[in-house]
């Protein structure tokens, strides 16, 4: 099974935040630093 953060609403930003810090071992604030969340669409992402 595979997590992404691509797409996603701004509504549940934190809840696949918490799920990738659960699932791949990640400290939250190190996930809020290094994500921008300025996207909600794959294409968004990859600019």
């Amino acid at each position: 099974m595979a997590f992404s953060i691509v797409p996603t609403r701004t509504e549940h930003r934190e809840l696949i935040a918490r799920t990738i810090e659960k699932v791949e071992d990640m400290i939250m604030a190190a996930l809020e630093v290094g994500i921008p969340w300025d996207f909600h669409m794959f294409p968004e992402f990859l600019e």
